[in-house]
């Protein structure tokens, strides 16, 4: 399946972060890059012990 989007930097990376499970970026790099950035960041978030 193919997608044309816009802002492939957040909006689709975000959006493509709930079907993740079910699917694969075959390209482009930066978006892979992007996605891996964001879990990162995510991961980092839940991390934190509350104040």
């Amino acid at each position: 399946m193919n997608f044309l989007s816009r802002d492939l930097e957040n909006g689709f990376a975000r959006w493509f972060m709930m079907y993740a499970d079910y699917a694969t970026i075959l390209e482009p790099q930066r978006l892979k890059e992007r996605i891996s950035e964001l879990i990162e960041s995510y991961h980092m978030h839940l991390q934190k012990s509350p104040d």
